[in-house]
């Protein structure tokens, strides 16, 4: 990919910066039924002020393998959006401050959620919002939604 990226730098004059990558990965949660992957993906450029740091999700069905995604979970994507929001609120007092502050708006939050941002644990499901999703907020920002607190648009029930 780095040879790649340079020639296409080179061909249209544009100067090349190295660039690094790494990814690490973790079984969230594993039962019978899913299987939950985390993946933390790092890219750093030479000259940049910051790296980029992505967080990434892969659920699958524990007997079959196929991947899963958001409507295998849950049934209502504007009840969970706002569920939520009031979690990243709740757990997240950098947030929490700015909405007070006014520098942030409870709409501007709610915009960037993007529901199939989530993974399982144990304790539950953590939905997260990309770092740069939000203004001033580099890093990805993760809240816990327990089962029980989920279970009324649960797609299980």
């Amino acid at each position: 990919m780095a040879v790649a990226d340079y020639d296409v730098s080179k061909a249209a004059g544009f100067p090349f910066y190295p660039t690094t990558q790494e990814m690490t990965y973790q079984i969230a949660y594993a039962d019978e039924k899913v299987i939950s992957v985390c993946r933390d993906l790092y890219v750093s450029s030479e000259g940049e002020a910051h790296p980029a740091v992505f967080l990434l999700s892969e659920q699958f069905d524990a007997v079959m393998g196929e991947k899963l995604d958001f409507t295998d979970f849950f049934t209502d994507a504007d009840a969970v959006r706002a569920r939520v929001v009031d979690a990243l609120l709740d757990q997240r007092s950098e947030l929490a401050a700015a909405v007070e502050q006014g520098t942030l708006t409870r709409d501007a939050i709610t915009a960037a959620v993007q529901v199939d941002n989530f993974y399982c644990t144990a304790e539950g499901y953590v939905f997260w919002l990309q770092g740069g999703a939000l203004p001033a907020m580099n890093s990805p920002l993760s809240a816990v939604l327990t089962y029980d607190a989920m279970k009324d648009v649960s797609a299980d029930g």
